[in-house]
């Protein structure tokens, strides 16, 4: 517990009606607020939580922070930005946490899951104890939760953290998201172990242009405090700028450059098989995951453990261990032997990636189907449209949460990028997997792509139940 003075001291707030109160907790919503606790009224495009501050101090909120003066006696922090003092308020309270575990942070715009998976796996390989949060899964050592966001609010993000260290962790895994970092969801939190993988076109709608993007991208790793390793893809050109830029130390991997290079590459439509090189020496890796996209996100994550001490023998044991990532090229297992995968990719990059990757396993045709969100990014829309038909031999476009949206209107603008004739229309997302299935021949490979581990489908205001793994396990029941 931390009193209210101990929390600002040294920090330039304006501060009304100070009393210096006992402070157990934060919280930004009125209706969870506990006795002792601060209350963080934020407004966003949708609500503001400044009308719900009596029932806050009614809950025993003993202190606030709000964008203006209200009329509570009751000491009042007044800013501009709730979130940023939300974020140093926080990170002071937890502290004696933060000093108990070490947080590695991966960001980019695709490999995240993948790369975390694997930290995950090599820190266990070698007997340590590892937390995760990101977005399929928060794990704080005991009790694994579905993600509701990849990067959490902070204060749900610490309450996590805590979690970890109350359970005995040592590290946790955690997925940094573009969000997250405009937003102050991970201001002020130590990571010494900070991770860049790549950079394209996504979240536009959020983020005002692709610069913006890059930007936020690029704060992760500038003002760091000394000691931070900063493991950087240094194919990508943010990746090379990250490395002119950072105070860190880099660590750089890349396919034909870079600390740490993959080599002597073999793709199989089971497994990945190279060589980690390093200046002079030469490591054989085996990764039970398809895709050559997958040949950085093993980088990356062979690193991490070079950095927190752990031998060849474990890191490799560790990568070769983990064999499913929940809706990331994820087979789906049939008694038909069909080849069905289903993965995330909804940017045009990872779309493009993962088609790629695909068609180097394949003896047959490749089968996608795909759609864009809506109420978000439209420019994607015609680029995906136009790589789905480029890299793929039929196309399905489909509705993949369309939220406000119609769906045809948003197929529309998937079509308007496509200048060959190589697809089919179904806004239905269900009837466009029975659709895909029926149209397999042998040696075909049908990838559906966008939704990967998600259970829903966003419509209008709803969310109604979907996962794509399970449609395919339930059409292929119906027709066997």
């Amino acid at each position: 517990m931390s009193t209210l003075g101990e929390l600002i001291v040294g920090l330039d707030y304006r501060v009304l009606r100070f009393r210096d109160v006992p402070i157990i907790g934060i919280g930004y919503h009125s209706g969870r607020i506990k006795s002792g606790e601060i209350f963080i009224a934020m407004r966003g495009e949708r609500f503001d939580s400044h009308r719900f501050i009596a029932e806050a101090v009614k809950n025993g909120a003993v202190a606030v922070v709000v964008n203006e003066e209200v009329p509570f006696d009751l000491p009042q922090i007044v800013t501009d930005d709730p979130r940023k003092v939300m974020a140093e308020l926080a990170v002071r309270l937890y502290r004696p946490y933060l000093d108990r575990i070490t947080l590695i942070g991966i960001t980019g715009t695709n490999g995240k899951t993948t790369t975390s998976y694997l930290i995950r796996a090599i820190l266990r390989s070698a007997g340590l104890t590892c937390g995760l949060i990101g977005s399929v899964e928060y794990d704080d050592g005991i009790s694994i939760t579905k993600a509701h966001h990849t990067t959490p609010e902070i204060i749900d993000l610490l309450d996590l953290i805590k979690k970890m260290v109350e359970n005995g962790l040592s590290y946790a895994v955690i997925e940094v998201t573009s969000h997250g970092l405009k937003l102050n969801r991970v201001k002020g939190l130590p990571f010494p172990i900070r991770i860049f993988t790549n950079i394209s076109r996504d979240h536009l709608d959020f983020h005002k242009d692709f610069e913006d993007y890059k930007k936020t991208k690029l704060s992760f790793f500038i003002g760091l405090e000394k000691g931070t390793t900063a493991i950087v893809n240094i194919d990508d050109p943010l990746g090379r700028e990250i490395v002119q830029t950072t105070e860190a130390r880099v660590v750089t991997y890349g396919i034909g450059r870079g600390d740490f290079r993959a080599g002597d590459i073999q793709t199989t439509d089971k497994d990945l098989r190279f060589l980690i090189i390093e200046k002079e020496n030469s490591i054989p890796v085996r990764l039970n995951l398809l895709g050559q996209h997958n040949l950085y996100n093993g980088l990356a994550a062979f690193i991490t453990g070079r950095s927190v001490g752990i031998n060849d023998q474990d890191l490799v044991r560790g990568l070769g261990s983990v064999s499913i990532i929940p809706g990331r090229l994820m087979p789906v297992k049939n008694d038909q032997d069909l080849k069905i995968y289903v993965d995330f990719a909804h940017t045009p990059d990872a779309l493009r990636q993962v088609l790629i990757s695909i068609r180097a396993i394949t003896q047959g045709r490749v089968i996608v189907i795909f759609g864009c969100g809506g109420d978000r990014d439209r420019g994607k829309r015609p680029q995906m449209g136009k790589i789905a038909t480029e890299l793929a031999d039929l196309a399905i476009v489909t509705s993949d949460n369309p939220r406000g949206e119609e769906p045809l209107a948003i197929i529309n603008e998937i079509e308007s990028g496509i200048e060959k004739d190589n697809y089919l229309v179904e806004p239905d997302r269900r009837k466009a997997i029975m659709k895909g299935i029926e149209l397999m021949k042998r040696d075909d490979l049908l990838l559906i792509a966008g939704k990967g581990h998600e259970e829903y489908q966003l419509v209008r205001d709803r969310r109604v139940p979907f996962n794509d793994a399970r449609v395919v396990e339930e059409v292929l029941r119906c027709s066997s």
